[in-house]
């Protein structure tokens, strides 16, 4: 027997296989909680299922539903930044942001959300919108180490590498800018 996403799939409705999945993730996270194998599959299918037009679209379905959590944002958009789909991410990622600095822009998440989307722009090679959120970033978690969890400190060196790729990378656009400098001064870090 089929499941079925398997039988909306091979409908080729990519909408309907999206809420399907959706609502596979939604069972699998409160039943196996955020960080199960099962609960992080079905997000990356999810994630890979949509495609950006498809995505912003599903996007505004679920906010007409209530919406979803900025901890489901963070994963997904983050997922999406490792398989380098950065204007997908970069769609969640800036919801997320919203989310996060309505609820408290002081919090060392908010800094990480920034990073976040930071590298999604980066990605897509859109340096001058990435440095602020990556500074920021980067800095604001740096400020707020001690309340960062230690599984989380890793948030940080991450955060770093992400500033020393955007220099290194604007340095190859624009070699006469001194972004070199700039990102040797942050790999010294």
């Amino acid at each position: 027997m089929k499941s079925k996403h398997a039988v909306i799939e091979t409908r080729g409705d990519t909408v309907d296989s999206a809420k399907a999945l959706y609502e596979t993730l939604k069972r699998r996270r409160a039943k196996l909680g955020l960080e199960h194998a099962d609960t992080l599959f079905s997000m990356n299918e999810l994630g890979s299922t949509l495609v950006d037009d498809e995505l912003t679209k599903w996007q505004q379905e679920s906010s007409k539903r209530g919406g979803v959590s900025d901890d489901w944002l963070a994963r997904a958009g983050l997922q999406m930044l490792k398989s380098s789909r950065y204007k997908a991410a970069e769609l969640l990622l800036r919801e997320m942001l919203s989310i996060r600095e309505k609820r408290d822009a002081a919090h060392w998440r908010t800094f990480n959300a920034k990073s976040l989307l930071g590298g999604a722009l980066l990605g897509q090679k859109k340096y001058v919108e990435a440095e602020p959120l990556l500074l920021s970033g980067y800095e604001g978690m740096q400020q707020r180490e001690a309340a960062i969890d230690a599984q989380n400190k890793i948030r940080i060196p991450d955060a770093l590498e992400r500033l020393v790729l955007l220099y290194t990378e604007w340095h190859a656009a624009e070699p006469d800018k001194g972004y070199d400098v700039k990102a040797a001064d942050w790999q010294a870090k």
